[in-house]
C-alpha cells in the first residue's frame, strides 16, 4: 500500500502536473530533497507513467472497474439516448455514480481516484466519467 506522504505527492501532483518542485514539496509537507528521491520511486515502480502524473492505481492495490467509459458520436442523433440506456441498464443491478469532469478543471482530477476508491470497495457500484467538454449534450440534459 502507498504511504501518506506518497498519497499526498500524488494527489497534489495529479491535480496540478506543471506544479513547481518546490510548491509540490510544501504543499506535501516534505523537503524537495525528500520529493525528488519519492518522485523517482513511484517513477520506477511504474505509479507514475507520465509527467501528466497518469496514476496506476492497481499497481497500488487499489481495484478500479470504470464501467461505462463513452465518448459520445456526435454524428448520430440517438448518442445521448444510447447513453442514457447504457446507464439506466446498468443501473438495474448496480448503483451508478455518473462523475461529470473537463480535463483542465484541477478539483474533477482530485476527485476522480476518490470516486475510484470508494468504487473499489463495493461490488454494488460502478462509475461513468462524462468529459463535458466532448460531451456537451449530456451535461446539458443533466
Amino acid at each position: 500500500m502507498l504511504k501518506d506522504l506518497d498519497a499526498r505527492i500524488l494527489r497534489i501532483y495529479q491535480s496540478d502536473p506543471d506544479i513547481q518542485m518546490a510548491q509540490l514539496a510544501s504543499k506535501a509537507g516534505t523537503t524537495p530533497a525528500v520529493l525528488s528521491r519519492r518522485l523517482a520511486r513511484l517513477r520506477q515502480n511504474g505509479q507514475i507513467v507520465a509527467k501528466e502524473a497518469i496514476i496506476n492505481w492497481q499497481i497500488l492495490g487499489y481495484k478500479v472497474e470504470v464501467s461505462l467509459r463513452i465518448t459520445l458520436d456526435k454524428t448520430h442523433h440517438s448518442a445521448f439516448d444510447n447513453f442514457m440506456s447504457e446507464v439506466i441498464e446498468v443501473s438495474n443491478s448496480k448503483a451508478v455514480i455518473v462523475q461529470f469532469w473537463a480535463p483542465w478543471c484541477g478539483p474533477c482530477k482530485q476527485l476522480g481516484p476518490v470516486l475510484e476508491k470508494v468504487i473499489s470497495g463495493h461490488n454494488n457500484l460502478r462509475l461513468a466519467r462524462v468529459n463535458i467538454d466532448e460531451n456537451q449534450q449530456i451535461a446539458a440534459q443533466m
